[in-house]
């Protein structure tokens, strides 16, 4: 499932949605704070990190949830900036290129792919998880 926490959306609905997730994945950005309100078995998957992992793996932590980032190289392609400086060349200033919210950006599809599989096992695993697989054991019922 897909879903776009954008501003035109109640927060109440935002909070609602998360809570279903299993996997929650996105770019490094307030968001992702979208992950205290997801489920115990839940992972985060934090495909740009902007050089700093270590906020949203911390989040992920405190909130006891599984976190895994890719190599910013490997995960995402900077391309062309932003329209807005497209559309008016002069507000593409030296500033303006260093910060890497001003450019649009292409993800490698297979490299999300692989860090969204690379969740499964913790979600698969999680003593609450609906999805809670046990690896190869056959469950034992004892009656007293």
């Amino acid at each position: 499932m897909s879903f776009d926490f954008s501003d035109h959306v109640p927060f109440a609905e935002q909070v609602r949605i998360a809570a279903q997730a299993d996997v929650l994945v996105g770019m490094h950005g307030a968001g992702l704070t979208h992950t205290l309100w997801t489920p115990p078995w839940a992972a985060l998957v934090e495909l740009f990190h902007c050089g700093d992992f270590r906020c949203y793996r911390n989040l992920a932590a405190l909130s006891g949830h599984f976190y895994v980032t890719g190599d910013p190289d490997s995960v995402i392609k900077r391309r062309v900036p932003a329209a807005r400086f497209l559309e008016k060349p002069e507000l593409w200033t030296a500033r303006a290129q260093a910060s890497h919210m001003n450019y649009n950006y292409e993800l490698d599809v297979d490299v999300v792919h692989g860090l969204v599989q690379a969740t499964l096992p913790h979600v698969r695993s999680h003593l609450l998880s609906p999805h809670r697989r046990h690896a190869g054991r056959q469950q034992r019922h004892v009656e007293l």
